[in-house]
């Protein structure tokens, strides 16, 4: 049974917080992973155009 007494309210707050941050680290970490991946890969894609477009010595 929930208790959702006034008394409890803090004490569940900080139990939902601790949860959601338990639950979303994954899921940031991963997002923030993929955009580096995708920033490195830009870099990457354009230094390859700017070798291709150099002219030879």
């Amino acid at each position: 049974m929930l208790d959702f007494r006034s008394d409890r309210i803090y004490e569940l707050q900080q139990q939902g917080y601790s949860d959601t941050e338990r639950c979303l680290k994954p899921i940031i970490q991963t997002l923030i992973t993929t955009k580096n991946q995708r920033l490195t890969h830009d870099a990457l894609a354009n230094s390859t155009q700017s070798l291709l477009e150099d002219l030879p010595l």
